[in-house]
């Protein structure tokens, strides 16, 4: 099984959530920030998780992606 990784310094706000003429700036960041820390947290759980039971590297899509190969058997471990 192919799974996508993202870089988290990468990932956007979604379509609604960007800055409009009717919201403050700094609430747009506070989102931002709240879900940043959210996506970080996750990540380092899944990487910590499964690092111990990588085969092989990821392979790098370009700056921002990454791909990794693992068994079905790891992810239900996991």
């Amino acid at each position: 099984m192919d799974y996508p990784l993202l870089d988290r310094s990468h990932l956007r706000l979604p379509q609604n959530r960007y800055h409009d003429t009717n919201s403050s700036k700094s609430n747009t960041a506070e989102i931002a920030a709240k879900e940043d820390r959210r996506d970080a947290v996750v990540g380092l759980a899944v990487k910590n998780a499964l690092v111990s039971k990588l085969t092989s590297l990821p392979k790098s899509i370009n700056d921002r992606r990454m791909t990794l190969r693992l068994p079905l058997a790891t992810v239900i471990s996991a």
